[in-house]
Parts: C-alpha cells; structure tokens; sequence
C-alpha cells in the first residue's frame, strides 16, 4: 500500500525522529534537541527507560567493569559518562541508588525531567508503523496514535526501539539471533515480590542482602528445577527493593521467568507472556510452601512485558565481534565504550544458563575481568540504507558481542553517539556514513563523554 494513500490524522515535520525511548532513544534524542534540532521522540508506552524502568531490570549496567558493581567506586572514573553519568548524578541526588540498583520509578520521573529541559518532543502510546522510505533513503516513518495515523517526515531518523522495528520496515539488512538456527536470547519476566522475611541483618552493606538471598534462594529454586517441581527458573540474585531514600528490605525483585519466544512475532509473544504469569505464579506458590520466609510472599508487580534482550540486529558498516569483547579493542573510530561481560544467556529452549561455554562462574564469563572495549561507530550505521542511525540493543554485532553491548549503559552510550553523529550530519548536509569520525569524537569529548 502507498504511503500516499492512506488518511492521515496529522503531519509533522521534524529534524531527527528518534523511535523508542529506551536507554539508547533517551540519550540520543537529549544530545539532538540540545544542539537546537527538532526532536519527536517516539514510545509505545508511558515513560522513557524501556528495560531499566517499565522492563524492572533495576541494576543499569555499563558504567563500569561489572566485578566493581556492588563495590563503592569513585563515579568520576565510570568508563561512560555523558548522559548517563547526568541521570546517575541526577538519581543519586534523589536517593533513588542504592548500588547496583536503582529505583524505576524515580528514574521515569528523572528521565522525563531531562527530555523535557533539553527541548525534546515526547510522544508517548505511539508506535511505527511503517517507515517512510524514498529512494533507498528514510525519510521517516508513519505512527500509530491515539487520534489515527501520522505521517512524520524528519531530515534523519533514529531506530532506537531494540527490536529494529524501523529499520527492519525500511528494507535495511539485519541480522537475527545466533549463527546457526536464528534463535535469540531468552525473554524474561521480571517479577516485584513483596510480603517476605529473609532476616537480613541491619545495616549490613547492600552486596551482602544480595550474596545471602542468593545463598538462601537461588539453591532452592535451581534443586527444584532440577527435579522438575517447577518449570526452567533463572535461579539468580534476589534484589532488594530500593526506592527514592532508603530500601524495602520486605520486597525484592528477579528475573525468575526465561521464555523462548520470537520477540518480532505477537503471536509468539502474546503465548510467552500468558506462559510468563502462570509460571510465574507457580513459582511463587512453590517458595511460599518451601522457601523460608515467603510464608506471604506476593507478587507485587510484574514488568509491562516478557521483556527481550535480543531480536534484529542491523548490518551495519562495521560489526562488533566477539573478540572485540574479548580482547578489549581499541578502534580509532570508537564511539562508545562497552564495559559489560558476555552476558549470553542460552538461545536452547529450556536451558536457563549461559550458552557456548560462557558459564557465568568460568573464566570465560568475563565477570572478573576489567573490560573497556570500544564500539565503532560503524555499528550505527546501516550498511545500505540512507537517512538513518541505529543505536542500542539493534546495532551491528554478531550474537555473542550483542550480549555485552546490549548492557542498559552502554546502550545510553551508543545512543549519544548516534544522536551526535545526526547532528553532524545534519550540519554539514552529508548523509551518516559521510561524517567525519575524528569530529564526532571530539564533539563527544566535549560534551563529557568518554570514548
């Protein structure tokens, strides 16, 4: 069907469309609308934060090396700053940290506060539903709103939304789960657990709340997975709640539901999510009869979806590799800085550990390694298609690397880049590929970030 055809409740103009308000969408449509350019940013839901808020994965992490996560380190030396290290700053000075997690509902809030003083257009309930594409060259998309359909043309468009919805809409060339059988990573529900009692010791740091939930929960639920008493079951951290000033020690959160879904197909997740809660639900009856202390357990909340950690990955000029990560790569046309280990958890159905030998208590899972690679900035831009950037989760890297840059940080990371790079571009009348990387990296530089 033509674009031409349809009935349009509205028109807009812009400069940059930034599609999704994750992590990535967050700091790219803050580093454009800061350079006076004209800025909608696009979300399905009612915040910005995607998996740190409305996903509940409440411990961001890329700021730094992840064996320092739960440590008392000096922010200053956080191998990204930038934005990120703005809304770390911002929420510390809110109590909303207690590290490694923070709490989601301040960090919407504060998200929000910072979209709104750096002049970006936020569109909430709103999501692509086509891209809008002339001549091999986006020219920005038509979204599904409220009041119908409308048509945004913009000078250059962001895919930001995780899943490529736009970029896979333009024609451009991606790249899907891993080598081999195109699975992608397991999906998860995360779950807010209230009413229990595990007897934490008063002001005992926070690491050690984490290490003895750990000691007493995950052995329990991993024996019963074993024996078949509850379905395949994430049996990792158990998180105590923080919010803004202080911590609810009576509530925590985990990511306890894996589900094997195809996160581009609704059907498939429409199926997951239902499987999600029943599972979800099973296993809170379980600990409620043999968990110590989740006598009362109850589920408080659950994230807005089965939230995916990989599906399309563009091609893009560059790829990040998984020796990249690895062997901590330098790259003169680095614009980003990864600091997250492999964090590859098993495409198999039905395995809930990590996949191709990167057990997370081996060597190999890099946990205790100082990791700090660099991101090219050709895994932003796409190997054919005109008229676009692509930043977090969907940049180019092959299965394995995806697991490490997909980190919420980083993502924040790549975003400021690619929005910076539009600005460029936008500047000098070139398309993304033309840009001149040395530029965008001082620029960069300028603005606090670190690559």
């Amino acid at each position: 069907m033509s674009l031409t055809s349809l009935n349009y409740a509205a028109d807009r103009i812009v400069d940059v469309l930034v599609i999704g308000a994750g992590p990535a969408g967050f700091a790219a449509a803050i580093a454009t609308a800061r350079r006076g350019l004209r800025t909608l940013l696009v979300e399905r839901y009612g915040s910005a934060g995607g998996a740190m808020t409305l996903g509940l994965n409440l411990t961001p992490v890329g700021f730094e090396s992840f064996k320092y996560w739960a440590d008392d380190t000096d922010p200053d030396e956080f191998v990204v700053q930038g934005i990120a290290r703005e809304l770390y700053d911002a929420m510390v000075a809110e109590k909303a940290v207690v590290k490694p997690v923070w709490d989601a509902e301040t960090c919407k809030w504060q998200m929000d506060r910072m979209l709104t003083a750096a002049g970006v257009q936020v569109l909430y309930h709103a999501t692509c539903a086509e891209a809008w594409v002339e001549d091999g060259r986006v020219r920005g998309a038509v979204l599904a709103t409220r009041a119908g359909l409308w048509r945004v043309e913009a000078a250059l468009t962001l895919d930001c939304s995780g899943d490529g919805e736009l970029l896979s809409k333009a024609g451009a060339l991606f790249d899907y789960g891993r080598e081999g059988d195109a699975r992608p990573q397991p999906m998860a529900l995360v779950a807010m657990v209230g009413g229990i009692d595990l007897q934490l010791p008063p002001g005992a740091p926070y690491a050690t709340w984490m290490q003895m939930t750990r000691d007493r929960v995950a052995p329990i639920l991993a024996d019963a997975c074993a024996k078949g008493l509850i379905p395949p079951t994430f049996a990792g951290i158990l998180f105590p709640r923080v919010v803004r000033g202080g911590i609810l020690v009576d509530q925590a959160w985990a990511r306890w539901v894996p589900r094997w879904a195809d996160p581009t197909n609704p059907e498939d997740v429409s199926t997951a999510q239902l499987q999600a809660r029943e599972i979800l639900f099973q296993i809170i009856d379980f600990m409620r009869a043999n968990v110590p202390g989740f006598q009362n357990a109850a589920v408080l909340q659950t994230s807005a979806e089965v939230w995916a950690r990989e599906s399309r990955r563009v091609r893009g000029v560059r790829r990040l590799e998984e020796v990249d990560v690895i062997e901590n790569r330098k790259h003169a046309d680095g614009i980003a800085i990864g600091a997250g280990f492999l964090e590859l958890h098993s495409a198999s159905e039905g395995d809930p550990g990590a996949e191709k030998g990167y057990d997370w208590k081996s060597r190999f899972s890099l946990i205790d390694a100082d990791i700090r690679y660099d991101i090219p900035y050709g895994c932003l831009v796409p190997r054919h298609t005109d008229g676009l950037l692509v930043a977090g989760r969907c940049l180019s890297a092959s299965h394995v690397a995806q697991s490490s840059a997909r980190m919420q940080v980083t993502c924040m990371a790549t975003g400021q880049a690619a929005g910076v790079a539009a600005a460029l571009a936008i500047d000098h009348d070139i398309q993304p590929r033309h840009i001149d990387v040395p530029e965008l990296r001082a620029q960069l530089q300028a603005d606090g970030a670190r690559v």
